[in-house]
């Protein structure tokens, strides 16, 4: 679905947004992860 969206779309930023959408699909190890952070809160401030 998203290589569809990217080759009808004819804005640069949506195709970038769309590769880069199919790129985390594909490799969710590239997200972050709580583990990543430890200690941090969302939306906590200091």
């Amino acid at each position: 679905m998203l290589k569809k969206a990217r080759a009808r779309t004819h804005s640069v930023s949506d195709r970038i947004a769309y590769a880069l959408d199919q790129a985390l699909l594909e490799h969710p190890e590239r997200l972050s992860r709580a583990a990543d952070y430890p200690g941090w809160i969302p939306g906590h401030r200091r």
